[in-house]
């Protein structure tokens, strides 16, 4: 199976790059929710450690959220293709309508410096092990708690953190603009890729169950064997299995 490799901008103990492989119906079975939990579980199950300076499978919680969101676009590109598409409703006269965007267009629009903000303090960029260890507060005491975790006992309220976390771990959850065809208003779409990528997997667990259902009656294979083969070749076998037998040739 094909492996994506995804470069680290914040290594973990020398581990500069994550390498992906291809989703199996196990994969998908296993997305039970678009958190960060979830998130981390799910980059925990598909990385394979290729080489010494690889991401090992368990540590994906001491990813930052943007290299977390780098991978996630990575499989979501595996998966899905290199365009995101959507339905959003506009703000001005109330009609939906269809949007499209390259991934990749947006993954270069965003900002982002190995060099610190000048002037910037040195901060601890919040990693997935952080985000769940504030996951009980209320939201005010846990960006409290972020801060504190980010800038250690310096915490004066220095507003350029903000800043420093925009240019060093931009995340892939912002509010994009999208021309209504109908009428020509600008409207604001969120776009958060963990809940695009997750919450996409989630919908399509019916038809993951179709495709098992027509595979295992046309070809008698068992259920693991059944999940245990890639997306894209399952869903082959589901497309010729729901077409019937090929004809006979003379």
């Amino acid at each position: 199976m094909a492996l994506t490799c995804v470069p680290l901008h914040h290594a973990i103990d020398q581990r500069s790059a994550v390498y992906v492989r291809g989703l199996t119906g196990e994969d998908e079975q296993a997305v039970a929710s678009s958190d960060t939990l979830a998130a981390v579980e799910f980059i925990d199950r598909v990385c394979v450690r290729a080489c010494e300076d690889a991401l090992a499978p368990g540590q994906a919680i001491d990813l930052t959220a943007h290299d977390r969101d780098r991978i996630l676009a990575a499989l979501y590109k595996q998966v899905y293709g290199p365009q995101v598409q959507g339905v959003a409703t506009c703000d001005a006269c109330g009609e939906p309508f269809d949007f499209s965007f390259a991934l990749d267009d947006l993954l270069a629009s965003l900002e982002y410096s190995q060099v610190s903000v000048a002037d910037a303090p040195a901060i601890h960029i919040p990693t997935g092990r952080d985000e769940l260890s504030v996951a009980g507060l209320s939201s005010a005491e846990a960006v409290r708690e972020l801060a504190r975790r980010c800038l250690g006992n310096d915490i004066g309220g220095d507003q350029r953190i903000d800043g420093v976390l925009r240019a060093q771990a931009p995340i892939l959850a912002l509010e994009l603009d999208a021309p209504c065809p109908e009428c020509g208003a600008v409207c604001h779409v969120d776009f958060d890729i963990q809940s695009i990528l997750l919450g996409s997997l989630l919908r399509e667990r019916s038809l993951l169950v179709r495709e098992i259902h027509q595979i295992a009656l046309t070809y008698r294979w068992s259920l693991s064997d059944i999940l245990s083969l890639p997306r894209g070749q399952r869903r082959q076998f589901a497309d010729l299995a729901g077409n019937g037998p090929e004809p006979a040739t003379r």
